[in-house]
């Protein structure tokens, strides 16, 4: 299937993309363009690239780490804490895991903290342990959150080469951790017993999909947590039943995002998607959680209002783009001009006779 060519790399590769960027603006001057499957630090490359050359994002970085803010915005209702007071774990540092990174770090400092302070709060893991700025070999997009030596001086380690994730629980005392790892089962009842032995309520989501890749299954967090934990998964699990009640599962799935981003960029013509109105995307769907999502035990809501959360995200997505000054401000109220863009599926009905 598809065009049989070997795989374009480095010069070759950008040279293939500039290409394509001009034959499309040049047939259509008023896309939108949502990268999706770049690899790696190609992913990182051509949305630093193109992101201010026209209106385009990324939806495995950007659209991952909007979703898992939201979640974790929603889950501090439940916890009673604050955003700002939070220590995060983010296992796996591929695109969607520094994603993420970069979307908790976006929340931190929109909470009130400066970007330094921000930056001591996140731990970034990939399949070699703890980033650390002093690996002779790195990629650059993990720079930016990598650990210094300093900051794990005095930590007392299993391995004392290598700084692994329980480690870094039991070390940092994280509030929350999050799986971007693909590794079935890391979340085990050794990991989700020394989480909470450092609070009450720790949030541990397993986002990886499909389900067969998430780090731990629902039923044994809660049931090793005691039912403490707050859980999110990437994937759609069943409703588990714990201590006469039952829990639901949000999933944290990229689609309670990018359709929002998507339309609200559009309806106001944006001229880029400016990091702030990701963030807005994090808070509209925070806001759409509600109280009896919350109740149930879930920190999204349900699939059945996707609907109006795309409403809602496009919504915000919207009016951060006029607040930065990279759209202009639609005749009619904007959330009406984002239902009046909306399609709905409609069809006749046909009988045989």
């Amino acid at each position: 299937l598809g065009w049989r060519h070997e795989r374009l790399r480095d010069g070759d590769y950008f040279a293939f993309v500039e290409a394509f960027v001009e034959g499309l603006r040049a047939a259509l001057p008023h896309v939108l363009l949502q990268w999706e499957d770049l690899s790696k630090q190609n992913a990182f490359s051509v949305l630093d690239l193109y992101r201010s050359e026209l209106p385009s994002f990324n939806d495995d970085i950007q659209g991952t780490g909007a979703v898992v803010l939201g979640g974790v915005l929603a889950a501090l209702r439940l916890t009673g804490q604050q955003m700002r007071d939070q220590r995060l774990v983010v296992l796996g540092a591929g695109a969607g895991g520094v994603g993420v990174t970069r979307q908790l770090h976006a929340g931190l400092v929109h909470a009130g903290l400066s970007e330094t302070e921000a930056r001591e709060r996140l731990y970034t893991l990939d399949s070699r342990g703890l980033v650390m700025d002093d690996r002779a070999t790195m990629e650059p997009y993990k720079q930016a959150f990598a650990r210094a030596r300093g900051d794990v001086a005095g930590w007392s380690l299993e391995d004392p080469d290598r700084v692994s994730l329980i480690d870094v629980i039991r070390n940092a005392r994280p509030t929350a951790i999050i799986g971007m790892s693909g590794q079935p089962g890391v979340f085990d009842e050794t990991i989700v017993r020394a989480a909470c032995a450092n609070l009450d309520r720790p949030l541990i989501f397993p986002l990886s999909n499909p389900t067969a890749k998430a780090e731990g299954k629902p039923e044994d967090i809660l049931r090793w947590s005691a039912g403490r934990a707050v859980v999110a998964t990437g994937s759609p699990f069943e409703p588990v039943q714990y201590d006469g009640s039952q829990r639901h599962i949000g999933q944290g799935n990229n689609v309670f995002v990018f359709p929002g981003v998507g339309l609200g960029a559009l309806v106001v013509g944006a001229r880029e998607i400016t990091d702030g109105m990701l963030t807005a995307a994090s808070t509209a769907l925070f806001d759409a959680v509600s109280s009896a999502d919350l109740d149930r035990g879930s920190v999204y809501p349900s699939m059945a209002r996707l609907r109006e959360v795309t409403v809602d995200v496009a919504t915000a997505v919207a009016a951060a783009a006029i607040e930065a000054g990279v759209a202009d401000a639609p005749d009619e109220p904007v959330e009406d001009a984002v239902r009046s863009a909306m399609w709905t599926p409609e069809y006749y009905q046909h009988i045989a006779v």
